[in-house]
């Protein structure tokens, strides 16, 4: 029999190396980082917030910011060859994905879920109709 040493990031996540586990980690911390501006999402009554009762307002340039620097970031920790202006916000979500690297993924996520007028809805149904959603802002 021989002993295996796994790595487990902070999120659960496994590795074989420290140091992808390390990469893996410092990726979590810049991907925060750049969500930084959007706040926390709520948690306790999350499931009335991802059913239209409401939104989370945020600044457009906030908004557009993170974007850009996602798409820099998961390029970057990917090794797409692409520059940031070359592929779409959405095209982006596609290889976050398929990368199957869950905090790229979320952060995605989270920002599609955002509409044009700033709000951020608890799903990407309520940003493509936020009409379907209560027009107030969302209050745990």
């Amino acid at each position: 029999m021989k002993s295996v040493t796994k790595y487990k990031a902070a999120d659960g996540e496994i590795f074989d190396s420290a140091k992808k586990c390390r990469e893996y980690e410092n990726l979590i911390k810049k991907v925060n980082e750049v969500m930084k501006s959007l706040g926390p999402i709520p948690r306790d009554k999350g499931c009335r917030w991802a059913n239209g009762e409401g939104y989370l307002q945020h600044d457009l340039n906030d908004i557009a910011d993170a974007k850009t620097a996602l798409v820099v970031l998961g390029c970057e920790y990917l090794q797409i060859d692409k520059s940031p202006g070359s592929i779409s916000f959405n095209w982006i979500g596609r290889y976050f994905d398929d990368s199957r690297v869950l905090p790229l993924y979320i952060a995605w996520g989270r920002l599609s879920n955002c509409d044009d007028k700033g709000r951020e809805w608890g799903q990407m149904f309520y940003a493509l109709h936020p009409e379907e959603g209560k027009q107030v802002p969302f209050t745990e």
